[in-house]
């Protein structure tokens, strides 16, 4: 998989290191009659090699990297009952 961009350089992103670790932890809390609280934490690990370059006819420049990149998402969803049979609308906000 690769993205050329103009002129002679490039970009690259090969090797995608599979499986990634990922591990999500939540809480529901039961605020009200009508309003609910929910929270999530994920935590994902992502790991790839990348290359790039560029240059003209007589010299050039190269390089390769490897980027690990460790993300963390935090999520907090407010849940609204609209009616008493429980039917509930979810907003999320990050």
């Amino acid at each position: 998989m690769g993205r050329t961009s103009d002129g002679d350089g490039y970009t690259r992103i090969y090797r995608v290191w599979n499986p990634s670790l990922t591990a999500s932890l939540f809480y529901r809390e039961r605020c009200g009659s009508y309003v609910d609280l929910g929270l999530e934490l994920l935590y994902v690990h992502r790991a790839f090699d990348a290359g790039y370059g560029g240059g003209g006819m007589m010299s050039g420049y190269a390089g390769d990297v490897h980027a690990e990149l460790d993300q963390l998402y935090l999520s907090i969803t407010p849940e609204v009952r609209m009616n008493a049979s429980g039917i509930r609308l979810s907003a999320l906000a990050c």
